[in-house]
């Protein structure tokens, strides 16, 4: 019983990722510590106070974009930190980000997205040799959109399919293959996956479609056992690599991969999920 209140007292005494954010927001540096330890769980909650102290927190959150970010080596961030210049006006939102891709260089893929997703079917953004993060930053507030780093891409999604929080599960980060016990064929498959490059320029084309021009370009052996009908987004990426490349493809489809023998195996989240875990 003892115990048991004593449990109660310390949960009790606990700030609440609010008050830590209330507290950062008047500058306390033991707040900004404990936001930065709760890591990617408090980037939903800090955007939702943005209005308390935008710069503060619009810096906190892109620290913590970062250091989510997969794989940890990735540049993707830094293309973001580079000045440009844009000037768009109520331009639909994929015309707003593919001019965003061509004109500032940013290596950028776009989740499903449906119209209904969005806040604002139209974006508008006029800077002057200011940091690509802070047109993004607000591309992404008009349209109730958001984005990370992920497979050494910047990926634009909705925030529920890249942050915990709520009910909702992440979809993008390390794939089953990476999670996976790999034997040594496995890893040689690895190795291929992640040095062979690949340009990319699907348009809602099939998981099937798009796998069999990976198979056929690389000679690497991948099998679909379930959701080969599933259409992907819009992918214009140049020397990608090929792990990467099959990262995004499932993820976007909320599906996933391992590696079995000399082949890549494409399935639901779920199936791939029970076979790496028989695989440990």
């Amino acid at each position: 019983m003892t115990v048991m209140i004593l449990a109660l007292l310390i949960q009790a005494q606990t700030p609440t990722i609010d008050e830590r954010i209330a507290k950062f927001v008047q500058g306390d540096a033991a707040a900004r510590e404990a936001l930065i330890k709760l890591g990617a769980a408090a980037i939903r909650p800090l955007q939702g106070a943005r209005d308390k102290a935008p710069d503060k927190i619009d810096e906190l959150v892109f620290e913590l974009k970062k250091a989510a970010a997969y794989p940890k080596e990735t540049k993707a961030p830094a293309s973001l930190e580079a000045k440009c210049s844009l000037e768009i006006k109520n331009s639909d939102v994929r015309g707003a980000l593919a001019y965003l891709q061509e004109t500032c260089g940013v290596p950028l893929v776009c989740d499903r997205i449906e119209p209904a997703d969005l806040k604002s079917k139209e974006v508008s953004v006029v800077s002057t040799d200011a940091p690509v993060c802070s047109a993004l930053d607000l591309m992404c507030r008009q349209t109730g959109l958001d984005y990370g780093f992920f497979h050494n891409v910047v990926v634009i999604a909705k925030p529920e399919r890249l942050w915990p929080g709520g009910k909702s599960t992440p979809v993008f980060g390390p794939p089953g293959a990476e999670r996976q016990h790999r034997s040594s064929e496995e890893e040689k498959v690895m190795g291929q996956l992640r040095s062979m490059k690949v340009s990319l320029d699907f348009q809602n084309q099939s998981v099937k479609d798009s796998t069999d021009y990976m198979r056929e370009f690389s000679g690497v052996g991948i099998e679909i056992e379930g959701g080969g009908d599933k259409r992907m987004p819009v992918f214009r990426l140049r020397d990608i690599c090929l792990f990467d490349a099959i990262c995004l493809q499932t993820q976007s489809c909320d599906l996933d991969f391992m590696l079995k023998d000399q082949n890549v195996v494409i399935n639901t989240r779920d199936a791939i999920a029970k076979k790496v875990a028989g695989k440990k």
